[in-house]
């Protein structure tokens, strides 16, 4: 009886320390697993990372080269704006000045007309009050081309070294004062024309040869 109860304790002892190793064997197998676990956790979290940092760098970097691209644009068609603005008023001035100057000629030769009419002892002064009032409107005009040159300089300088922001509106405001300085010349040579027109027209008929004299008859 006594030798079966220490065969059966031996049993149980042995069958205990077989468990424990296990116990030991599986814990200290699991624990790389779970290490390699985590580990691949960590790599797939910081690859995540880092694709996500690559994402945004890239995006600022096309966001950075598109808003360059834009300015090199916006630049290009200043400039481009500029320059047919320059050659359009350039082309304007110079057919305004053109136009004065043959005015001026015109009206010069009326007035050499007129002197002779008033020599002659004919009528001349509604010719007189046109020919002042196409002088007027010809001073008029010379002094609008003035500013229409300057403003025109002005232009070309301002949108030379304004920025891509302010740009639009300066260019908006600056045609628009070029259209009204370049409208006042025009009605000031119009009417300027039309003055020197209704002078010439009030010496027709109106001789410019002085009548000659005659001698009265002496009856003896």
């Amino acid at each position: 009886m006594k030798h079966t109860l220490h065969i059966t304790m031996a049993c149980l002892l042995a069958l205990g320390v077989a468990q424990t190793s296990y116990a030991e064997g599986s814990l200290s197998s699991s624990t790389p697993r779970r290490d390699f676990v985590e580990a691949r956790k960590e790599i797939r979290t910081n690859t995540r990372e880092e694709v996500k940092d690559i994402k945004n760098n890239a995006r600022d970097e096309i966001k950075d080269k598109r808003d360059d691209m834009r300015s090199e644009l916006e630049k290009r068609r200043i400039e481009l704006a500029k320059q047919i603005a320059k050659r359009q008023y350039d082309k304007m001035v110079s057919r305004y000045q053109a136009t004065i100057e043959r005015l001026e000629g015109i009206m010069a030769k009326i007035v050499t007309r007129v002197d002779k009419v008033k020599t002659a002892g004919g009528k001349t002064e509604n010719a007189e009050k046109y020919l002042a009032e196409a002088k007027t409107h010809i001073a008029d005009a010379k002094t609008s081309l003035d500013a229409l040159k300057n403003a025109t300089t002005l232009a070309v300088n301002t949108t030379a070294t304004t920025t891509a922001s302010t740009t639009p509106k300066q260019i908006k405001d600056t045609l628009a004062t070029l259209k009204k300085i370049a409208k006042e010349t025009d009605t000031h040579i119009k009417e300027g024309h039309r003055s020197l027109e209704k002078a010439l027209g009030s010496l027709r008929g109106v001789s410019s040869t002085k009548p000659a004299s005659t001698t009265p008859n002496v009856t003896n």
